[in-house]
């Protein structure tokens, strides 16, 4: 009985997960797919250089439900959670306006990317959705474009 009864909780664990996997709060599906690398924006200081952020260019990074394989690393289990931001709140979060990333609307989607639930700081994990096609990872005070592939 007893290693039923620990079957049934280690299924019920994996079910939780797989759920939580799944987590995308509304995100469109055309967020999903492969991305490379086109572009980038410098609004002003940055810690990379110019040999650093040259580098970036043609790296490919790959989002779906179920796993988010990035230049640096992987996650087999990603949670994207999705924040709207206003003009003014994204100037004042990131000293740079989405002008001068070709964008004239006037919501921002934030998607910041967790790994199996816990905050995940790598190149990749934080992107600016302005609309369809239009993806920006932010690394290092640097704004990389993202194409869809």
């Amino acid at each position: 009985m007893t290693r039923h009864l620990l079957l049934l909780h280690a299924g019920l664990l994996f079910f939780i997960l797989l759920l939580s996997a799944c987590i995308t709060n509304g995100l469109p599906s055309a967020f999903y797919g492969t991305w490379t690398v086109v572009d980038h924006k410098e609004p002003g200081i940055s810690a990379m250089n110019q040999n650093e952020i040259n580098s970036w260019m043609g790296k490919k990074i790959h989002y779906s439900k179920i796993k988010a394989f990035l230049p640096s690393e992987s996650c087999q289990f990603p949670v994207y959670k999705s924040e709207s931001m206003t003009i003014q709140e994204f100037q004042s979060e990131f000293h740079f306006t989405p002008a001068s990333l070709g964008y004239t609307g006037q919501i921002i989607e934030i998607i910041n990317i967790s790994c199996k639930n816990e905050v995940w700081i790598v190149p990749g994990s934080m992107l600016i959705w302005l609309e369809k096609e239009k993806l920006f990872m932010i690394w290092d005070g640097v704004f990389f474009h993202l194409q869809k592939q």
